[in-house]
């Protein structure tokens, strides 16, 4: 807790040496009525856990072959989730992944969500990359789906999203033109 790996390097001796930061670190908020037992997160593109090689210049690393995409958080008896969001941080090294699959588990069942870490998203070093409160509902099911027909609807899964009520998941039933008009994506919804 309250720590990150850093890197530093001196040219010639007697300088001054900077330590700077070879990580970033995600905080995933959830909520909800629930006891989460495991937290498994896994990139699309990259490897976030394992040995490394760094080169202390400037801090590029380098994976080894054990180094893997997926890191997994066991929460031994329990991580008890509430009405207010509590905040889960993960260290992983500063970078582009593309999508981040989070699976968050209890005892009796388990819950996916997706963060984009492109572009203005990624994990940068020394920065919590906040990912925003969001609420744990376990596994859907076919009674709990949103079903999206038209623009309006659309818009609506989105507020509620937003808002972290209890849908588990949405069908989108037609195709639906957004071409010139604005758009923000969901964070955390994928699909």
């Amino acid at each position: 807790e309250g720590s990150a790996p850093m890197y530093g390097y001196v040219a010639a001796e007697g300088d001054a040496i900077a330590l700077n930061h070879l990580s970033g670190v995600l905080c995933l908020a959830p909520m909800g009525e629930a006891t989460l037992t495991s937290m498994t997160i896994v990139s699309e593109s990259g490897k976030i856990a394992g040995n490394f090689d760094v080169d202390c210049a400037d801090g590029t690393l380098v994976a080894h072959e054990d180094a893997t995409n997926t890191v997994t958080v066991s929460f031994g008896e329990g991580l008890v989730l509430g009405a207010e969001a509590t905040p889960i941080y993960v260290a992983v090294p500063a970078g582009e992944y593309g999508t981040f699959v989070v699976t968050l588990a209890s005892a009796t069942d388990s819950m996916t969500v997706k963060f984009n870490t492109n572009g203005e998203k990624a994990i940068k070093a020394g920065v919590v990359r906040e990912f925003g409160e969001f609420a744990y509902t376990g596994a859907a099911t076919e009674g709990e789906i949103f079903e999206i027909y038209d623009e309006a609807s659309l818009r609506q899964f989105a507020a509620i999203a937003s808002t972290f009520a209890p849908r588990k998941g949405a069908k989108l039933m037609n195709d639906i033109d957004l071409t010139g008009k604005e758009w923000t994506t969901i964070e955390g919804f994928g699909g």
